[in-house]
């Protein structure tokens, strides 16, 4: 049966239910994504974790047991890029955490991970100790993006899946507003025990979460898909015809070696995609941002302060992703992504300008305190339209361009050239910043955003009716 075919059953078959038992039933899928969105509230912590840690550090640099330590600005860039590179081990761990142990048993054992990773950052006596907790961050924050995002995309129903989809997106900005914000109260060795806490209370919630019923049905368990798929479904569902649906999505594919499965035409063509809009996404500065915010607004000499500032624009990015998720399903990925490009473009731009001008300004009327605002609204409103766009999309559509039996393997992949363009992205940005100066840096990532709409326009390809298993 053809996909279309099928949804238009399930429109059919939706009528005999009520709009409230509707609504009921797609309140507890949103419940059961937001359970998994918590553990994405530490991913988004972990991202952000260098804007409060850095400036405590540089303010007072000692630690929990009253020794202390400094930090070099090449240690200070690897603050962040070393969580990419233990996100290109926990990519490829969390692709076959999926694969062997299903979504649920993978995510909830990702607590020792995170236990390990922030026990050891907080415990650092010395910059080794606190950048092998970053990696080891790393390493959970791969897992849990490979394994949460994937498990978001199977559980809902397709008409309200690009939505829920979008919960995690919006608990990465909550653990972005919550690590700066932790850090105006709390030492940079503090900040973990809250992180560690509601990763716990992310694994309480998943407890009361069924397992994938794709990852049911691909493994042969078919009774408890079917079981499954009553309770996310509803009595008024045909559990049988989406089983065949899975099947069918699966069946010319699950006899197959692995290796031959990547060879297909679609799924070479899918893969390069994906690759293409990591690569645009760390190389247009969105990584650099997030992980730099209060680093760039002390370089830009604006007047504001820093972490206030920060705040504004984790914030904003938040809102952001709260209007990804409602106009995810009608917009479909293709638009967004060539708006969000085509409007940070011009936000590099500006503050190229600014900087460029701010570098020369006459002693007698500096640039910032007229205009020192800038820098605030080009950094809120680029970081609004990237997480709409750019900064989310690309890990929707690495779950949704492939089918479930190499869907783990596939985003793995894909997750891994996100890792090392963002381990260059970050660990390049002080080197960058002194070849081509500021301004020049802004720009450049301004161009990288423009060739970012052409291939966007060019390449990629809508899913909003294509099924996810």
């Amino acid at each position: 049966m053809s996909y279309k075919k099928y949804e238009l059953q399930r429109e059919e078959l939706a009528g005999n239910e009520t709009p409230s038992q509707w609504r009921v039933r797609i309140f507890k899928q949103a419940l059961m994504v937001f359970g998994i969105g918590l553990g994405f509230v530490v991913l988004g912590m972990a991202a952000a974790y260098p804007n409060a840690a850095v400036v405590d550090l540089r303010r007072d640099n000692s630690t929990v047991f009253g020794t202390s330590f400094d930090l070099e600005s090449w240690q200070e860039d690897m603050m962040g890029s070393i969580l990419s590179a233990g996100g290109l081990v926990g990519t490829w761990l969390g692709g076959w955490a999926l694969r062997s142990a299903g979504r649920k048993r993978s995510l909830m054992g990702l607590i020792l991970p995170c236990t390990g990773a922030w026990g050891l950052v907080a415990l650092a006596v010395n910059p080794g100790m606190l950048l092998a907790g970053r990696f080891l961050s790393g390493v959970f924050s791969g897992m849990m993006s490979v394994t949460g995002n994937v498990y978001a995309v199977e559980l809902p129903d397709t008409n309200v899946r690009g939505f829920l989809a979008m919960i995690p997106n919006v608990m990465v900005s909550v653990g972005l507003v919550a690590s700066v914000s932790l850090g105006l109260c709390l030492r940079w060795f503090e900040i973990p025990a809250v992180a560690i806490g509601v990763f716990a209370a992310c694994c309480a919630s998943v407890s009361f979460v069924p397992e994938s019923p794709t990852f049911l049905a691909v493994s042969g368990r078919e009774s408890e898909a079917r079981r499954v798929l009553r309770r996310l479904r509803g009595p008024s569902a045909d559990v049988e015809e989406e089983m065949e649906v899975l099947r069918a999505y699966n069946q010319d594919k699950t006899g197959q070696p692995i290796y031959k499965l990547f060879l297909q035409r679609d799924v070479l063509r899918a893969l390069l995609v994906i690759q293409g809009l990591f690569l645009i996404q760390n190389f247009c500065g969105f990584s650099a941002f997030m992980i730099n915010t209060t680093r760039i607004f002390q370089d830009a000499g604006s007047s504001l302060d820093e972490e206030l500032s920060s705040i504004l624009v984790f914030l904003v990015q938040m809102a952001g992703n709260v209007a990804a998720s409602l106009l995810l399903d009608r917009a479909g990925r293709r638009a967004p992504l060539v708006v969000s490009l085509s409007v940070m473009a011009v936000c590099l731009y500006v503050m190229g300008s600014y900087v460029y001008f701010a570098e020369r300004q006459d002693p007698g009327n500096p640039l910032e305190g007229t205009w020192g605002w800038i820098p605030l609204l080009c950094l809120m409103v680029y970081m609004f339209t990237s997480s709409f766009g750019v900064g989310s999309i690309p890990f929707v559509l690495n779950a949704e361009y492939f089918p479930t039996s190499i869907r783990a393997q596939a985003a793995s992949i894909g997750l891994t050239g996100g890792s090392i363009y963002g381990i260059l992205a970050l660990q390049l940005f002080t080197p960058m910043q002194t070849a081509l100066t500021t301004p020049g840096l802004y720009w450049f990532y301004g161009g990288v955003s423009i060739v970012g709409v052409l291939f966007c326009t060019a390449f990629v390809r809508e899913t909003m009716r294509v099924a996810v298993g």
